[in-house]
């Protein structure tokens, strides 16, 4: 303690506040309203965050001129300043002093409110004050009974103003709660409270029962009447507390006001019983107690039982059970560590019916076994849905029995007697007569186990400490102790306080000043004459002056008997005086009574003067000794003579014996006629005996036939258990709706997602389907279910459900193989969600649909030209006419053209759909392109007599992409409005630039497209569905291709229409950039090769070998022909050509090898390679280049495209 701690007062109270979510608002309202000088601390309990810093500190004090400190471990509470819990922390209180620890973050869930509160009511008993505020969860509840046990005050928030209840309500279902209350109103309540003076730990009495104005003590005698329990037992300052406490609650400040409430109100006497009730108890409460308990004591008392055995424990007020699983808990896992046979009976016993009906039924809530570790709860506690239940087998191992340790006869043969934390509420000669019981039953080395602040006290000589600490000891002999018969209850000699209520302060009076105790030890010395008190028994009290000299000093066994210690003839003097004048109840005085002293005869005066103690009931005779003379100045109410002493005393003696004599002769008679009728009752007794045996024995039999079928049941039932949590978490996650009904159609059990469809809930268990309405569309569906219960044929059928896509219904029949003979059954009905497959088989139904129209529009457009090119070749064959021959070559020309655009513009789409496709990408004038794609079409727009009106800017207009996709974009939608537009029309192409975009458009005056049409034209094989020329339709591919090759350059396409016979409008947008004259390149264009002669033609096909070879020597070159790579490769060597023609796919070596084999032999010429293939995709062209072939090129090859390849016509 430093200086500046011993100079700050001591606070009166100590108010630990508790809150979490929402509780700011209210600890603002608290100490907004709350004096600066009320002389007590104020500690906040919060629960914090641990990854952030909290400011507490500068908020409240924004509200508060008191000041507000984080706590600090060490720190001593004082007067008027409030204390902050810091984050990551828990917070007590230990002899005024806080203690913080750091929390464990590895600890499941923490309860720093609880924590506090118990050592706030340990710590301070009456003078703690304990709030619980806004929040969720339960923290606080376990806290504030300590609280209330220990006599102090407990406040919660109500719920109308707390923003979360979940805290408060959680304390007010306690039962402790003593004021609920709004957070500005709790400041007044928590200065009534303390405005009282303290209340000390003290046990005096009460006023006289017998008084005519009401008191405690009236209020005590309901209770016992009532509840059959004598709280006057209880100490004082306990009792006294508890009525405060409810006289404060109900508004009243005199003990006559209450009492009369108790008359009105007959439950508030049932209010102030359960307030009186100590139900303090938590699961393993101080576990280090426990702990010690099971290393020195319960392995003491396994070492020591034999074989077979039976150990014996009683819990003595065990209140609501936790403190008696705890033990039972403690013995099964001592007794794992041991081979040993041992039989564990444990009774728990209380006063309180309802706290044992809890204890019974064995069921906490997860916040009351805090204090276990998990692997117990996992071993002993089952989960259900009121919280955890204790196991079966840890039950079993439990009696619970009502029982009142003041009035009821002990258990016998314990080996262990717990009772921790009652005693110190009791009086003490009631905690000494409890204790001597306890000693009465335990065995000799049986184990005694009290709490931490209670001891053995006056018989300590009995029983061996084996821990000081935790207060764990053993009995040491088995000798019988005597108990004192004169219970007594609390006495009346308190005065009271201005509430009618006993006086318990503890301040210094008159009567218990030591200063003035010495001053009466003095005068009592100087004044008092010799004297001896005894009690009405005979025992020496007291004496008083040099009364010693008058008694004989003893040797051997001492005795308190006065009478066998007076001298000489002392003895028969007093105690005819002491007889007499308590037969009188009158002062009586012999004179002249001689007593030889060592060597001299001193004459006395013997007073006997009768004490009596009306409120204790307590009987006493004060005996006082005086030189003869001094009797004569002092008259007595009976003098009498020492010579009439004898006489008086034998006659006196006489008549006792005579009297005794008659009462030994009827004692004696009546002995004998109860021997003869218990000589009766032994016979009869042995008669039952035999027959209790036999009995015994049968029931022996029947119990070991018992357990053995319950062994079986408990197996079953085990797995029965197994079987239903599989079947319930089964139910409860699968996707299918599923519903078991009985043979009536009664609900059995059903998923969570049938219960849409149905809208069942859990209660809903055994009422029939057919009372329930359903969103599926099936016709009679309960018909449907009793035609399955009646004849078990399974019914199934796709069904649709509102709202919910497509299900399959099946109603399955519930088979019992046992039962075979049953005209109805169980069903079960399931419903499997079929909308996904539903919407599958949709699509891929219109897909097949998709696919028929495009092989019919495919088959359309190739028969044409090849029935085309199959009448041409007949007119070159049959004909001699040279016109009629070049028109038909003319012909066969153009539709294999046509052939191998539908060929390209099919593998353009794939190509781009498959992300396939790559772009040589470039600054390209547009107006360039779209004058090629205007040249393009001219001879289609000229055969139909078609005209192009075009709109372009004067200036240039630059985008960034490949030219010549750009330019079959174009080509395709000029194509397309000459398709679906009448002979004789125009078409308009216009551009415009927009926003740094170009917007190019193709207006036809065609057949237009219906509105519903509109969104799917640009879908792959998607054609109007009529056209002026369908012999001319194509495939409906190029729009789509349109649409693909414009959103790879960042553009749009769109298209509008007014309707069928309206024309339509296509338009593309494109980004536009600046222009780069450098990068203008026509990509139409292929490189040349000049300087070639003689080529060799490689070509595994004969008609395409001498076809090519013909159009090549036409066109002036030199050509020599192989049908495969190794002959290809041995004329390339020797004819040395300029060039070679190579077919990729040619049998044995591909024209890649040849490529590769003559790159490779450098001795030779290096020809120009041009690779012929019918493989046209990129990766295909890659791989020629890589080969070292010098060009690639697609059948079917455009002859003049490979002539300007190979340098021109050679000269």
């Amino acid at each position: 303690m430093t200086e500046g701690d011993r100079q700050m007062p001591e606070p009166t109270h100590v108010v630990g506040i508790g809150a979490s979510a929402g509780g700011l608002e209210a600890i603002q309202g608290i100490f907004q309203n709350m004096p600066i000088n009320t002389g007590m601390s104020f500690v906040v309990v919060q629960h914090l965050s641990p990854d952030f810093n909290s400011l507490m500190r500068e908020v409240l004090s924004r509200w508060t001129s008191l000041p507000v400190l984080e706590a600090e471990s060490g720190m001593r509470l004082a007067a008027n300043i409030i204390y902050l819990m810091p984050p990551k922390s828990e917070i007590v209180v230990v002899e005024s002093c806080l203690l913080l620890k750091e929390r464990d973050p590895q600890a499941p869930f923490s309860l720093p409110i609880d924590h506090f509160f118990r050592s706030l009511a340990q710590d301070l008993g009456g003078r703690s004050i304990a709030v619980v505020l806004s929040g969720t969860g339960s923290d606080g509840s376990r806290g504030v009974v300590d609280i209330h046990t220990a006599g102090g005050l407990v406040i919660a928030q109500n719920e109308e103003t707390a923003k979360f209840f979940g805290m408060p309500r959680s304390a007010i279902e306690t039962g402790v709660v003593d004021f609920a209350l709004a957070p500005e109103d709790i400041p007044l309540a928590i200065e009534q409270y303390a405005a009282d003076p303290p209340i000390a730990d003290i046990t005096d009495s009460l006023h006289a029962a017998t008084s005519e104005q009401p008191n405690l003590q009236h209020i005590l005698t309901r209770l016992r009447d009532a509840y059959g329990l004598d709280f006057g037992y209880y100490k004082l300052s306990t009792v006294v507390r508890r009525v405060e406490r409810r006289m404060l609650m109900q508004e009243l400040t005199h003990i006559a006001d209450y009492i009369a409430h108790i008359d009105s109100h007959p439950d508030e006497l049932e209010l102030l019983y359960r307030d009186l009730l100590i139900g303090v108890t938590t699961f393993f409460r101080d576990r280090h107690a426990y702990e010690q308990l099971a290393t020195k004591g319960i392995r003491s008392l396994i070492d020591n039982a034999e074989e077979n055995s039976e150990v014996r424990v009683w819990v003595a007020g065990c209140a609501t059970g936790e403190e008696a699983y705890s033990l039972a808990i403690l013995f099964k896992e001592q007794l794992a560590l041991y081979e040993k046979q041992v039989r564990i009976r444990l009774f728990a016993t209380d006063v309180n019916q309802e706290f044992l009906d809890t204890a019974s039924a064995g069921i906490y809530s997860e916040e009351s076994l805090s204090e276990v570790i998990p692997s117990r709860i996992e071993l002993y506690f089952r989960r259900d849905a009121r919280g955890f239940r204790v196991s079966p087998e840890l039950r079993e191992s439990i009696v619970f029995a009502r029982h009142n340790l003041t009035k009821d006869p002990p258990f016998t043969k314990i080996d262990l007697i717990s009772c921790r934390n009652l005693l110190i509420y009791l009086q003490p000669h009631i905690q000494t007569k409890i204790l001597s019981l306890f000693h009465f039953g335990l065995r000799t080395n049986g184990l005694l186990f009290l709490g931490a602040s209670e001891s053995t006290s006056e018989l300590s000589d009995e029983f061996e400490t084996l821990d000081t600490h935790w207060k764990l000891y053993e009995k040491k002999r088995d000798v019988r102790i005597a108990a004192d018969k004169r219970w007594r209850s609390m006495t009346p000699n308190r005065s009271t306080q201005p509430n009618g209520l006993p006086s318990v302060s503890n301040k210094t009076t008159p009567f218990n000043d030591p200063l003035l105790l010495s001053t009466y030890d003095v005068l009592l010395e100087s004044v008092m004459p010799p004297s001896l008190l005894i009690s009405e028994e005979g025992s020496l009290l007291h004496t008083f002056g040099d009364a010693g000299k008058y008694l004989q000093t003893e040797h051997g066994r001492t005795t308190i008997d006065v009478y066998q210690r007076l001298v000489g003839d002392l003895r028969i003097s007093v105690a005819a005086a002491v007889r007499k004048a308590l037969n009188s109840e009158s002062q009586v005085t012999y004179t002249g009574v001689a007593v030889d002293q060592s060597d001299s005869q001193e004459l006395l005066d013997i007073s006997a003067l009768p004490i009596r103690d009306n409120r204790r009931g307590v009987h006493g005779v004060l005996v006082q000794f005086q030189p003869s003379h001094a009797a004569q100045h002092s008259p007595s109410p009976a003098t009498l003579r020492s010579d009439n002493l004898s006489a008086e005393q034998v006659l006196a003696l006489e008549t006792e014996l005579r009297f005794t004599k008659e009462n030994l002769q009827a004692t004696i008679e009546e002995l004998e006629s109860s021997n003869e009728e218990l000589q009766a009752a032994n016979e009869e007794l042995v008669a039952s005996n035999e027959e209790l045996q036999s009995t015994n024995e049968e029931l022996h039999s029947v119990n070991e036939e018992l357990y053995t079928v319950n062994a079986e049941h408990q197996s079953k039932i085990t797995e029965l258990s197994e079987l239903t949590r599989d079947m319930d978490n089964l139910l409860h996650s699968t996707e299918v709706h599923t519903v078991f009904l009985d043979s009536e159609m009664r609900i059995r059990k059903f998923t969570p997602k049938v219960a849409d469809t149905f809208s069942f809930l859990p209660q809903d268990v055994g009422r029939r389907i057919d009372t329930f309405s359903h969103s599926i569309e099936v016709a009679e569906l309960a018909d449907r279910i009793e035609h399955v219960i009646c004849t078990g044929e399974p019914f199934e059928q796709e069904v649709r459900i509102r709202d919910n896509g497509w299900f399959l219904l099946r109603i399955l029949p519930y088979l019992d193989p046992e039962d075979v003979t049953t005209t109805r059954r169980s069903v079960l009905l399931t419903l499997v969600d079929i909308t996904s497959l539903r919407q599958a088989l949709e699509e891929l139904e219109q897909s097949v649909k998709q696919r028929d129209r495009f092989l019919a529009m495919l088959s359309h457009e190739l028969r044409n030209p090849l029935s085309t090119i199959l009448n041409a070749t007949h007119v070159l064959c049959s004909s001699n006419d040279d016109s009629s021959n070049e028109h038909a070559a003319k012909v066969i020309q153009r539709q294999s053209t046509h052939m191998s655009t539908l060929l390209d513009d099919l593998l353009d789409v794939s190509r781009v759909s498959q992300g396939k496709i790559q772009l040589q990408k470039h600054p390209f004038e547009l107006q360039h392109a779209v004058k090629v794609a205007v040249e393009a079409v001219t001879t289609r727009y000229q055969k139909r007599r078609q005209q192009i009106h075009t709109h372009l800017p004067t200036s240039s207009v630059w985008i960034h992409g490949s030219e010549p996709r750009i330019l079959q974009v174009i080509t395709n939608l000029l194509t397309n409005a000459s398709k679906y537009s009448p002979y004789d029309s125009f078409i308009d192409l216009s551009m415009e630039t927009e926003d740094n975009e170009v917007i190019v458009s193709v207006r036809d005056h065609g057949v237009g497209i219906a509105k519903e049409h509109l969104e799917k034209v640009f879908e792959l094989f998607e054609q109007a569905d009529r056209t002026l020329d369908r012999a001319d339709g194509g495939l409906g591919v190029g729009l789509t291709l349109v649409k693909s090759l414009v959103g790879l350059h960042g553009g749009s396409v769109a298209v509008t229409s007014d309707g069928e016979g309206k024309g339509s409008v296509f338009s593309f947008r494109l980004p536009t950039c600046e222009p780069d004259e450098s990068a203008e390149v026509n990509e139409c264009e292929p490189p040349t090769n000049a300087g070639i002669q003689k080529i060799v033609l490689v070509e595994d096909s004969v008609d395409a070998s001498r076809m090519l070879a013909f159009l090549l020597e036409d066109a002036g070159f030199e050509v020599s022909t192989a049908p495969n790579g190794e002959q290809g490769l041995e004329l390339i060597k020797q004819n040395q050509p300029e060039a070679a023609i190579i077919d990729i796919g040619l049998p044995g070596l591909s024209g890649y090898d040849v490529a590769k084999r003559l790159r490779a032999d450098s001795s030779h010429h290096q020809p120009f390679l041009v690779a012929l293939t019918g493989y046209g995709q990129p990766a295909d062209r890659t791989n020629a280049l890589s080969a070292g072939f010098d060009e690639h090129l697609v059948k079917p090859v455009d002859p003049d495209l490979l002539t300007r390849i190979l340098g021109g016509r050679p000269t």
